[in-house]
C-alpha cells in the first residue's frame, strides 16, 4: 500500500499556544488503542461549546474576522441553525466544533495546503471523513488552534505550530520532486518527508506519538507498537478499528466507533449496521445522513461532529449541515470572490472569509481563493 500523502505548512512563529500532548478524539493511549467517543467530546473544554439558537431572519451569511468597518451582522459568528422540528436535543460535537469554527478550520487548512476550499468544506463537514487520515490523529486543541480567530496568523503558525506539519511547493526544475520522493528525516529520525505533485510535506511523527518508517522511496508515520506485516498484507479489524499494512506495520486507518459504524476489513472501510443496500445516493433519515457503506445502510449522526448540525436536503442533495441557504454539493470547488472576500457554501450556509493579512492571506483570486 502506498504511504498516504498529505499537505500542511512551513514554520514561521508560534502565535497560538496549544496542548500538543492531548490525545485525539477517541484515542486513550499513544499506542493506538481506541475506545468509543463519549459526549462531551474528549479534549474539548466546556467553554468551547457554542450556544445554539435560530439565526436572525435577515442573516444568511457570516464573515470570519471581518474588517472593523463591516456591518454588525457580518462580524458575528455563524449561529447554528436549530434544524428540523424533529431534531433531538443538541449534543456537543466532536472537538466541540460549531459551524463557524469548523468552516474557518476548513478554509485555512485548504488554502495553506493548496486544496480547493469548497472541496475541503464538504470533506470536513462529513462525519465519516474524521474516522481516519492525518487529521484524525491530531489532538482536538491542535485542530481548534488552526480555527482560532482571536489573533492574526499565517499558514506557518497554524500548520507547523498547531499541527506539526510543514508544507512547501518544490522550487526549480519545474517543481519536480527529488529522488527519493519520501524519507525519514531528522537526527532520530522523527519526520516523514513526502513529495507528490510538486508539493513537499514534513510530518513530525514523534510529536504525534508515532514513528517514521521508510521503504522504497516512500515514508509514513506509523504506530510505534503496531504489529509487523508483509508487503501487500490485507487490512484487518482490531476491535472496531480498521488497520492497514503501511510499510510493514499495521497502522490505524479508521476508527469506526466515531460514527457508530462496523469495521469491515474486506470492504476496507467502516460499513453501516443497517439493511443491505446498493448505490451511493445519500438521503436524510430524520436528522441523520443515511449513506450506503460497505453494502449496508449507515446512519451518520451529523450532530456528533458539529454542534446543532442535522441532515439537510437542497435540490434533492442530502448532506450534514446547519441550513438550506445553498447547496454545497454543487458549489464551485474554489468558491467565488466578492472583492477581497472568499464566498463559499459551508454546510448549507453562505460563509464569507476575508482574505487579508490578519487572516493569513493578501487577496482573493478567482479560481484559487485566498492567496498571498
Amino acid at each position: 500500500m502506498k504511504a498516504p500523502s498529505y499537505l500542511l505548512g512551513s514554520i514561521v512563529v508560534v502565535l497560538v499556544a496549544c496542548d500538543d500532548k492531548a490525545l485525539p478524539p477517541g484515542q486513550t493511549s499513544r499506542d493506538g488503542a481506541v475506545t468509543p467517543l463519549d459526549v462531551p467530546a474528549i479534549d474539548a473544554p466546556a467553554g468551547d461549546v457554542a450556544d445554539v439558537a435560530a439565526p436572525p431572519s435577515d442573516a444568511d451569511d457570516a464573515s470570519v474576522d471581518a474588517p472593523a468597518d463591516a456591518p454588525a451582522d457580518a462580524t458575528a459568528d455563524v449561529v447554528v441553525d436549530a434544524g428540523p422540528a424533529d431534531a433531538p436535543p443538541v449534543t456537543r460535537g466532536l472537538c466541540a466544533w460549531n459551524h463557524s469554527d469548523l468552516a474557518a478550520f476548513a478554509v485555512r487548512f485548504s488554502q495553506c495546503t493548496f486544496r480547493p476550499p469548497q472541496e475541503a468544506l464538504n470533506t470536513y463537514f462529513n462525519p465519516s471523513n474524521w474516522e481516519g487520515g492525518p487529521l484524525a490523529v491530531r489532538a482536538c486543541p491542535a485542530l481548534r488552534c488552526v480555527a482560532d480567530t482571536s489573533s492574526p496568523g499565517t499558514c506557518g503558525a497554524w500548520l507547523s505550530s498547531c499541527l506539526k506539519y510543514e508544507v512547501a511547493r518544490v522550487d526549480g526544475d519545474g517543481g519536480a520532486c527529488p529522488t527519493p520522493a519520501g524519507s525519514c528525516d531528522g537526527a532520530t529520525p522523527t519526520t516523514a518527508r513526502i513529495c507528490a505533485a510538486g508539493v513537499e510535506t514534513r510530518d513530525n511523527c514523534v510529536a504525534l506519538g508515532l514513528r517514521c518508517v521508510s521503504s522504497g522511496g516512500e515514508a509514513a508515520c506509523v504506530s510505534p507498537l503496531g504489529n509487523a506485516c508483509a508487503p501487500g498484507a490485507p487490512a484487518r479489524c482490531n476491535g472496531n478499528v480498521l488497520e492497514q499494512c503501511v510499510l510493514g506495520v499495521y497502522t490505524r486507518a479508521r476508527d469506526c466507533d466515531l460514527t457508530a459504524g462496523v469495521c469491515d476489513a474486506t470492504a476496507g472501510t467502516c460499513r453501516g449496521a443497517g439493511p443491505e443496500c446498493t448505490g451511493a445516493e445519500a438521503q436524510c433519515d430524520g436528522t441523520s445522513l443515511r449513506v450506503c457503506r460497505g453494502g449496508r445502510w449507515h446512519a451518520l449522526d451529523c450532530g456528533r461532529l458539529v454542534t446543532g448540525a442535522a441532515c439537510q436536503t437542497v435540490n434533492g442533495h442530502a448532506f450534514c449541515g446547519v441550513a438550506r441557504d445553498c447547496d454545497p454539493t454543487v458549489a464551485a470547488a474554489t468558491g467565488a470572490c466578492d472583492g477581497n472576500t472568499l464566498v463559499l457554501c459551508a454546510a448549507g450556509r453562505t460563509f464569507r472569509y476575508t482574505c487579508e493579512v490578519r487572516n493569513g492571506f493578501s487577496r482573493c483570486e478567482a479560481g484559487r481563493g485566498c492567496v498571498n
